[in-house]
């Protein structure tokens, strides 16, 4: 099946040499000197305890109570079982790990086992801990030991009802409250804003030299007085960083806290956060990865719209999808190691801003090809409440491009977001799309008497493929495809041995690269 073993002495430094003809040379590559190990990978079966306390604070001279229970694991690692009748010792340790205390216990018939732990008076408060252990096994809790005081009212800050717009001021109502419903007016308020920068990731390449880890900076502040109904506002200009581009997209957060002292001296504390941006919008595209045709050769294919806020509240908006087929390259290229790919998003972003940074189709990478003949446009206006919608389009095999455009505004730039879409025929013996290797997957979770359907191929004109199935480290199938065949179905029965889940793994050689899937599949 194409594996094959290589001798090594155990804890000496050995290097190894691959060698390939190319061309009728032969090259060679040595890999870093390394000191390999000799390790038995057996699985035993593994004892633990699970603690848990009635509580997770305590005052000093009160009593802590706590259960356990002795489970030991099978050595699949697929069940438990609980040890009964079993000696197990506990312990009480404070914030600098001292005992404490010290119980010694026994299991019952279900293997659980119960005590209780006096906390001296004028213990030193901190993060203290249960251990346990006994039978092969430990475990351990930890809980708080504090001298509190039971609040006597809350403070809470509503977020904005709309979006927050840059330059423009923001107004947060809050309101102090007892916790039987009453009001606590007369009470001070000190307040601070502090903003801080938040950049997609797609900036990291088109906009290296801006300041990813800026830190945060104080915008405002301010202090005022609860009126008769406990309540107040906090108002603050929401002012953006100008050394961010516009055309970075950048997030702004307003971290808002708000302390608030009553006549007694108690002070509540609460915070917030807003956010804004040039973008008061994001839209995101959705499709299942399982697409494959009928008999009459189309798929149905839904592709799922989604609007939100920065604040990831839904927003209803109207916008135009349309599927493009992708050029395909000539010929499958082989995944280029140095490159440096700049996301397909990314080239969007900056050629809708006339940016001279403009898409260059990579053969390597999908993302990146460029679009051909427009398939289908659908107008889309997304819900109030939920900020989703849908569409259906009957797709021939391919690959194409589903591209989700929001008009711009006076006040807001366009929005683009686009997502890859793959039909495949299950039954072609030729996978037709120009990338060195794909594994396709109907379902990440199969029932137990149902099977389990997958597609591997490859663009190159011929090409093997190693398939195999594992659980746990046990190989459940393995075997290598027709070398003839490019596309290749995949199917297993699930059974009830299988409960837990396996993994479909499938490797592929070619032109020096070794490509390689795997996707792990629950079963239940």
């Amino acid at each position: 099946d194409g594996q094959y073993t290589l001798k090594a002495h155990s804890g000496q430094e050995t290097i190894f040499v691959v060698s390939s003809a190319i061309d009728g040379q032969i090259h060679h590559v040595l890999t870093e000197p390394e000191r390999l190990w000799h390790r038995e990978n057996v699985q035993r079966p593994k004892r633990s305890i699970v603690l848990m306390t009635d509580r997770g604070i305590y005052r000093p001279s009160q009593q802590l109570h706590f259960k356990g229970i002795l489970i030991e694991q099978a050595a699949d690692r697929r069940g438990a079982t609980a040890i009964s009748k079993a000696s197990v010792e506990a312990f009480l340790q404070d914030a600098n790990g001292r005992q404490v205390s010290k119980l010694s216990l026994k299991t019952n018939g279900f293997g659980s086992f119960q005590g209780t732990f006096p906390i001296p008076t004028g213990s030193l408060p901190g993060r203290w801990s249960v251990r346990a252990q006994g039978s092969g096994a430990t475990g351990a809790t930890g809980v708080r030991i504090e001298e509190y005081k039971r609040p006597k009212f809350q403070v809470e800050l509503a977020s904005p009802t709309e979006s927050v717009q840059l330059e423009k001021l923001v107004t947060l109502s809050g309101t102090a409250s007892t916790y039987t419903g009453l009001a606590v007016g007369g009470a001070k308020v000190v307040w601070n804003v502090k903003r801080e920068v938040r950049f997609p990731i797609w900036c990291r390449w088109c906009f290296p030299w801006l300041p990813f880890d800026g830190g945060t900076r104080r915008i405002a502040r301010g202090h005022s007085i609860t009126d008769a109904d406990g309540t107040f506002s906090i108002t603050f200009p929401a002012v953006p960083d100008r050394v961010s581009p516009p055309e970075s997209l950048p997030t702004f957060t307003y971290h808002v806290t708000a302390d608030v002292t009553d006549s007694g001296g108690e002070t509540r504390s609460t915070d917030t956060r807003v956010l804004a941006g040039y973008v008061d919008v994001e839209a995101t595209l959705d499709v299942d990865d399982w697409q494959v045709t009928n008999d009459e050769n189309v798929a149905s294919v839904t592709i799922h719209v989604s609007t939100l806020s920065l604040d990831a509240a839904p927003r209803g908006i109207a916008g135009t999808l349309r599927l493009n087929q992708l050029i395909q390259p000539k010929r499958v290229a082989r995944i280029d190691l140095t490159a440096r790919t700049v996301p397909y998003d990314v080239l969007r972003r900056q050629k809708s801003r006339g940016s001279s940074l403009l898409p260059e189709p990579q053969d390597d990478d999908p993302k990146t090809w460029a679009e051909g003949k427009q398939v289908t446009t659908n107008e889309i206006v997304t819900d109030v409440s939920s900020g989703k919608g849908k569409a259906t389009v009957l797709l021939q095999p391919g690959i194409y491009r589903a591209t989700f455009t929001i008009p711009a505004t006076a006040d807001r730039p366009e929005v683009i977001a686009t997502r890859l879409v793959e039909v495949n025929n299950p039954k072609a013996k030729k996978y037709e799309i120009k990338r060195p290797f794909v594994l396709r997957v109907e379902n990440s979770t199969v029932e137990v008497a149902d099977e389990l359907h997958a597609i591997v191929g490859t663009g190159y004109s011929q090409g093997s493929f190693l398939v195999e199935i594992v659980q746990s480290g046990r190989v459940l199938k393995r075997g290598w495809t027709n070398n003839e065949r490019t596309q290749m179905p995949v199917s297993f029965k699930i059974e009830d041995s299988h409960r837990g889940g396996v993994t479909l793994r499938a490797w592929m050689v070619r032109e020096g690269r070794l490509y390689h899937e795997s996707q792990r599949i629950d079963v239940p």
